[in-house]
């Protein structure tokens, strides 16, 4: 693709997304059907989802 400093590698200053798991999924593939097991699901370098990404702040209107 012509992209290899971009991309192909984890490695800082390269774009990546990753899914960070809570076990050996070589050893065990099934925990990939279990969400409770994604500690975090990143995309272009920005934690988007799992236990570790931050939830969204909720907006709570105040009636008067």
């Amino acid at each position: 693709m012509g992209r290899g400093d971009e991309f192909g590698t984890l490695e800082k200053g390269k774009l990546a997304d990753v899914l960070i798991v809570h076990g050996d999924v070589a050893a065990d593939i099934a925990l990939l059907e279990d969400q409770k097991k994604f500690l975090a699901v990143m995309q272009g370098g920005i934690i988007k989802a799992g236990q570790w990404a931050k939830p969204f702040p909720t907006v709570v209107k105040r009636e008067k």
